[in-house]
């Protein structure tokens, strides 16, 4: 929507179709060998500007190797603490940040409901549901959000 070049992950076929659906550029495939390689050579090599973890648990030291110089890895998804080479974000510069809706201004948040309003508005945004579940097993829904291939977000009915 806004002109980036956008190169995602999945660890299925079904969720790089839908990766695909939704507009990526290029994907790959995370639980393949060589897919950080593939990512730099989509790259020609230049690295990519940021990256938006999931799962920084896993991922963010291999993060780290694909930034482009003055690139950033904002952490959205962690599940436990993380060893990472700091000589990689020294080298470029890179700069590693965390984010959570909890810690959003008033100002930002309304901001950020007119941005996502806008994007359902004109079609450029389209949620998965992968699945909906009675309210009354909310805890239930907690644990499948976690379970591998969990693929789009679990809506609870009343």
């Amino acid at each position: 929507m806004h002109g980036m070049r956008v190169l995602a992950t999945g660890g299925s076929e079904r969720g790089l179709d839908v990766i695909r659906e939704n507009g990526a550029d290029a994907v790959f495939n995370h639980r393949e060998d060589g897919y950080l390689q593939a990512i730099s050579a989509a790259t020609g090599g230049q690295g990519v500007d940021i990256v938006l973890e999931m799962a920084a648990h896993i991922n963010l030291d291999k993060d780290l190797g694909l930034l482009t110089r003055n690139g950033r890895v904002v952490i959205i998804g962690n599940r436990g603490r993380v060893e990472i080479d700091a000589r990689q974000a020294m080298a470029r510069d890179a700069a590693i940040t965390g984010m959570t809706l909890f810690n959003v201004s008033p100002a930002d948040l309304t901001a950020i409901h007119a941005a996502i309003g806008a994007g359902l508005g004109c079609g450029a945004l389209h949620p998965i549901v992968g699945r909906e579940m009675p309210l009354g097993e909310a805890p239930r829904a907690h644990e499948a959000v976690l379970e591998p291939g969990a693929l789009g977000k679990i809506v609870l009915v009343v």
